[in-house]
């Protein structure tokens, strides 16, 4: 396991620093040579070992020493070396992994954008909403060699040439469009295709504008797979209801284009997400019963491996061979390899092996929600199931008499439980920001019944299959949907009927287990929403405070199991009452690793202007409030639920104080609207709305969302403030008096932000006439510098003045606007007049989201954009 530990240690490291590990290794082995190395004599004495050593001479002692310390027969010493060696290997794959392919080179050659030529294998093809999805294999482009490529095409661009028929696996594309880079996370807590794609093995997209499909050749057993797979999905759909269907073909399948978001969610917020995917244990589960199957039968153990093992492959094939899978079927190979040879099967040897495999061919799986899931519960059960059965030999040896067997049974189902829970909860917080309290008391519940659940699914698929080959052999009569489908992948299906009306029925009567499991875990969902704190919003966790969580972890299970428990206990750093036992130590130290993990303390005034596109999104957070001064975007019409939402649940947000619109402009709005309507798990106490556009349909209409949100509403003026402790919003434009609609950009609340010795403007989309009547309303204000200003309607040359920006001469500016806009913002004049008053400018278009600290007295500022981390700046004011 260790090895498997230094080898993702070396992938993950070379992506975080890339060559400076190099310099860490080389001081690494310098020190571990010096410490080790006993030379019995020092650089400036003149001793006889040195003389001797000049004139070519080696002392003996010496000799000895160094063989001594580099003795290969060691044990300790191979080890260290083979743990360097897999760190090693897994640090030279992820640096070969990150250089860029052709495609990437002439993309950032272009600019963002390049047309190019493509040809290739069909890989997968998928279609949704008029459009065609398709990944291709074994690239070409102009001469060089592209492992894998997304392409995306209207689906009418295929009928012309396929008639209405997606093209099979095997087929070689060729094709001519537009290559661009796959989306990037440009915000906190926003999910990142690339990183998704790039664990796929995929780099980049190219939207095609012309393609050619020829005739090629697909692997036998891959086409049966594909014909399968299709043909599983058109018997749910026929005989469950659709909900059902959707939810067998995303367990069974590994197809979750059936299922509905609403479900999706509400299973994520519970923790039960997992069952939505196809189950490791139930592929562990079929793999062995068929292997136990054919034992019993009399067949040999090579024999009925090998049987179990092609099973599994095939269905693995079915399911698309995601990570979890991947490691069931290479898990219960190794079992029946084991077993074979006459040797013990290790989980965790198994197991680390699997994700070696998978990590030397796609590095980037790494980083996939999904993988750090599956192997993170399989390694709690092994670590868990050591620790128990190791305490439990202690235990024995203590008492004479042993617990009841149901009783020891349920305890360790708890604990194999709540160990899962605790080993994920890192990863748990880091991809999805929530916790589900009661998580633990809900698989207790969900997981025993989810194999009745695939169970009575593959029941009904069976009989089904039954009557379909039945029917393939009597010949009973003419063509059928399945068929069709089939014969689409290619599949020999002609000249069947359908089947005969009993045992539809009879496939149908045996998913009722399964739907009545699945209408369960839905109320038993609904049940435990109605819990207070059911799920707490702890956002995103720092990598540190998720390394020294798991190195917590590891001392908790040495602790646990070897015989330095009682000294630490006793007197190590752990020193607990006389009269605790084992399990209270346990508990207590859990909770302390666990409140550690979960409370982000914040210190000072955190701003962050997101990258919402074309439009405008600002977050500032002290120690006692936190507020939201407009979000929405005219590209991203999902914003509230792409950028909002993921943003404040990583940041732990669960109460947003204030919430401020500058005017009721779409893309400062929606993403606000989008929050009251549909996001209950965060609270929002108080909205601000201009006085100037009181009594408007668009304000009246976010009045409204507020109240039932049971938030206050205030329309707000020149001369107040909100105040939060040591954080002041005093507003200066507009003036009390209502404007007409057509003029909304006037409405724009502007507020002059104050925390300690830092000041900020915040300005919405005001014009030159708004800034002049500031301007002559802040007389007494002129000359007194601003530390950062949001520039007006994102750079637009109508803002901005050369009169507005002297007299507050910002030390910083920051622009927020989309790349590509229709508006031309930022206009280049006004560009040109920000960089005439000497103020540094930032633009989310560029940096992603702008992340801004202050203590009152010293400022810091940086892009999210990976490339923008080393662009600190510090100036005090």
């Amino acid at each position: 396991m260790w090895m498997m530990v230094a080898f993702v240690l070396g992938e993950v490291a070379a992506y975080q620093m890339g060559m400076t590990v190099c310099f860490i290794i080389a001081a690494a082995l310098f020190v571990f040579h010096r410490k080790l190395c006993p030379m019995k004599h020092k650089a400036h004495s003149f001793s006889p070992a040195v003389i001797k050593t000049a004139e070519g001479r080696v002392d003996s002692d010496f000799q000895t020493d160094a063989e001594r310390v580099w003795n290969w027969k060691d044990p300790m010493m191979c080890r260290v070396f083979l743990l360097f060696f897999c760190f090693l290997a897994g640090w030279g794959r992820m640096m070969v992994e990150m250089r860029p392919d052709v495609l990437e080179r002439m993309v950032t050659q272009k600019g963002g954008s390049a047309e190019v030529a493509v040809s290739g294998t069909l890989d997968s093809v998928s279609e949704k909403n008029g459009w065609c999805t398709m990944i291709l294999t074994g690239v070409e482009v102009e001469d060089e060699s592209v492992r894998k490529v997304l392409i995306s095409c209207k689906r009418d661009l295929l009928e012309k040439y396929e008639e209405k028929v997606l093209p099979p696996c095997g087929s070689q594309i060729h094709l001519t469009g537009t290559a661009e880079f796959l989306e990037e996370a440009r915000n906190p807590g926003q999910f990142s295709y690339r990183m998704y794609y790039r664990g796929l093995g995929i780099r980049n997209r190219v939207t095609a504008d012309r393609i050619f499909i020829s005739e090629g050749k697909s692997s036998p057993l891959r086409s049966q797979a594909e014909c399968f797979r299709a043909y599983a999905t058109a018997v749910f759909q026929e005989i469950c209801v659709p909900e059902d269907a959707g939810i067998f073909q995303a367990i069974l399948l590994g197809d979750k284009s059936g299922l509905s978001e609403e479900l999706r969610e509400r299973f994520q917020d519970n923790g039960i997400a997992h069952i939505l995917a196809v189950s490791g244990l139930h592929v562990s589960l079929i793999g062995m019963s068929v292997y136990s199957a054919l034992r019993f039968w009399g067949i040999s153990y090579g024999w009925a491996g090998l049987g179990a093992s092609a099973l599994l492959t095939f269905y693995g094939l079915v399911t698309g061979f995601g990570a979890s899978v991947f490691r069931a079927v290479f898990m219960v190979e190794v079992s029946c390899l084991a077993a074979y040879l006459g040797r013990s099967y290790d989980l965790l040897s198994a197991l680390s092996l699997s994700l070696i495999l998978q990590a030397w061919q796609s590095p980037y799986l790494l980083f996939s929600a999904g993988l750090q899931l599956s192997y993170g519960a399989v390694a709690a059960i092994g670590l868990e199931t050591e620790r128990l059965r190791k305490v439990g030999k202690k235990r024995k040896e203590r008492e004479e008499e042993e617990q009841e067997k149901e009783k020891k049974k349920g305890y360790e189902t708890f604990m194999l439980s709540s160990a899962i829970q605790l080993y994920t909860m890192p990863i748990q917080l880091y991809h999805y920001f929530t916790f589900p309290m009661l998580g633990i008391f809900l698989n207790l519940i969900v997981i025993p019944l989810l194999t009745y659940a695939a169970g009575s699914g593959l029941l009904a698929l069976g009989i089904y299959s039954i009557a379909f080959v039945g029917g393939k052999i009597g010949g009973m009569g003419g063509g059928s949907s399945i068929a069709g489908v089939l014969s689409a992948f290619g599949g020999a299906a002609s000249g069947i009927s359908e089947i005969p009306e009993i045992f539809r029925i009879a496939a149908s009567a045996c998913t009722g287990p399964g739907h009545y499991i699945f209408q369960l875990y839905e109320w038993l969902c609904i049940q435990v929403e109605r819990v207070p704190f059911h799920s707490i919003v702890a956002g995103r966790p720092e990598m540190w405070k998720i390394g020294v969580f798991y190195v917590a972890l590891g001392i908790r299970y040495v602790w646990s199991v070897g015989e330095a428990r009682d000294n630490l206990g006793r007197k190590g750093i752990f020193r607990f009452p006389k009269d605790w036992n084992a399990q209270g130590k346990n508990s207590v130290f859990i909770a302390v690793a666990v409140v550690f993990l979960v409370v982000q303390p914040v210190h000072g005034f955190q701003i962050w202007f997101l990258d919402v596109g074309q439009g405008d999104g600002v977050f500032l957070r002290t120690q006692d409030e936190a507020i939201l001064s407009d979000c929405g975007s005219s590209q991203d019409k999902k914003i509230g639920k792409n950028v909002l939402e993921p943003f404040l649940k990583s940041q732990g947000i669960r109460t947003l104080d204030w919430i401020l619109v500058s005017h009721a402009d779409a893309d400062h709005t929606n993403g606000i609207e989008w929050l009251l309507k549909e996001e209950a798990d965060i609270r929002v106490r108080n909205l601000a709305l201009p006085a100037a556009g009181k009594g408007q349909e668009a304000y009246k209409k976010m009045e409204t969302l507020a109240r039932k949100r049971g938030a206050e509403v205030y329309y707000l003026h020149r001369g107040e403030t909100v105040r939060a402790k040591s954080l002041a919003l005093r507003c200066l434009y507009p003036e009390a008096g209502e404007k007409p609609a057509e003029e909304r950009n006037s409405h724009s609340l502007v507020f002059d932000v104050t925390y300690g010795k830092f000041s900020m403007l915040l300005t919405g989309d005001i014009g030159v006439e708004d800034e002049r009547e500031i301007l002559a309303m802040e007389e007494d204000k002129k000359g007194e510098k601003v530390t950062l200003l949001k520039a007006a309607h994102h750079g637009s040359n109508g803002s901005s003045s050369e009169e507005f920006l002297e007299c507050f001469s910002p030390a910083f500016t920051v622009l927020s606007y989309g790349e590509g806009n229709t508006y031309g913002h930022p206009a280049p004049e006004a560009v040109e007049r920000l960089e005439q008053t000497g103020t540094e400018i930032w633009r989310t278009a560029d940096s992603g989201a702008v992340n801004v600290w202050t203590d009152g007295k010293r400022m810091y500022i940086k892009g999210y954009k990976k490339q923008d981390y080393g662009k600190e700046r510090d100036k005090n004011r």
